[in-house]
């Protein structure tokens, strides 16, 4: 576990994060639940700008226990040998020092609905320190336990394909300019002109986190 308890950016600073992203992709009429490489990479580029950060998108499959009755939340594929990662499968998670960080994790009650879930969960923060990662789904007995598996071939095909596209550049651009840190204000709005030549007026997500797994 790291020498201090203090964390790498505030619940403040973090919900400021997601919800830049949050907002951006919103106006780009995608479904931001599941959106996690976007959460991931332009998170990661916002803290290695904006905090001097060194921090990595990482890809490959994520279990999570949310709730102390209910069953786990995984992310990635589930099969015979339990969850694992493909294209078609996966999540996306950013390293930080020695802290695992997901900007997606405010969207968990979206995810939980999309899965079929007859539970929910509140937006919160999800910022832990990587010593903490149980080894088996075995371990997963606390609320706000998780695993990753990370899948080096599968982040680097991920990352690829995100940087192929022009539009996902600008994406990030705007996030990452868009953000400013504590404690100057927040742009509420941005205008952002499309390949059309027209201006969307583009506001920062209304979501709120209200606390930390």
């Amino acid at each position: 576990m790291p020498k201090s308890k203090r964390l790498l950016i505030t619940l403040p600073e973090y919900e400021r994060i997601f919800r830049v992203i949050h907002g951006a992709l919103k106006n780009e009429q995608g479904d931001p639940a599941k959106a996690c490489l976007f959460f991931g990479i332009i998170g990661a580029r916002i803290l290695q700008t904006h905090y001097k950060l060194n921090a990595v998108p990482l890809v490959g499959h994520a279990i999570y226990r949310l709730s102390a009755t209910e069953d786990l939340l995984g992310l990635g594929v589930s099969g015979e040998h339990g969850v694992t990662s493909t294209e078609e499968g996966f999540h996306c998670w950013v390293l930080c020092e020695d802290w695992s960080i997901d900007f997606h994790a405010p969207l968990f009650p979206e995810m939980l609905s999309n899965s079929g879930a007859r539970y929910s969960v509140p937006r919160q923060m999800f910022q832990k320190p990587i010593a903490r990662m149980s080894q088996s789904a075995d371990d997963l007995t606390t609320v706000g336990s998780f695993i990753y598996g990370y899948n080096e071939e599968l982040t680097r095909y991920s990352i690829a394909q995100f940087y192929s596209l022009q539009a996902h550049n600008d994406i990030e651009d705007i996030c990452t300019q868009w953000f400013n840190r504590n404690p100057q204000k927040m742009q509420q709005h941005l205008l952002i002109g499309d390949q059309n030549g027209n201006v969307n007026h583009v506001p920062l997500s209304p979501l709120k986190v209200t606390g930390a797994w």
